[in-house]
């Protein structure tokens, strides 16, 4: 199933943002990147999710070809910060459980932590 391709009125009103403060918004692996009139970057996610603060290749840490097949992601493969993100969705107790295992990691992603816990911070 191939995703739908965000609007930029479609992604301000995402972001809570009118139209003319978006400046662009890019598919990219995982979602779409919207760029801001300050010059920052939000990762939609293609499950709903947002990354704020997103840069290239945050998106996929692994130093792979990011192939998937139609099951989900490569077995034996990390998954990326949108993948992760895209199914946790809103489900608080998913946040929480993938939350936890980023934090046991010997590096975790920065960018999840926050996304995470952003997701766990919406049900309070």
């Amino acid at each position: 199933m191939q995703p739908t391709l965000l609007t930029v009125e479609q992604a301000a009103k995402r972001l809570g943002m009118k139209p003319s403060e978006i400046v662009s918004v890019d598919q990219v692996d995982g979602g779409a990147a919207v760029t801001t009139h300050d010059a920052s970057v939000t990762l939609i996610a293609h499950g709903g999710g947002l990354v704020f603060g997103w840069e290239p290749g945050e998106a996929d840490d692994q130093a792979d070809d990011g192939a998937q097949d139609e099951a989900g992601p490569v077995a034996g493969k990390v998954p990326t910060v949108a993948e992760v993100l895209a199914a946790v969705g809103e489900d608080p107790d998913k946040a929480t459980a993938a939350l936890a295992e980023e934090q046991a990691r010997d590096k975790p992603r920065p960018t999840l932590v926050v996304g995470l816990q952003k997701v766990l911070e919406a049900r309070e």
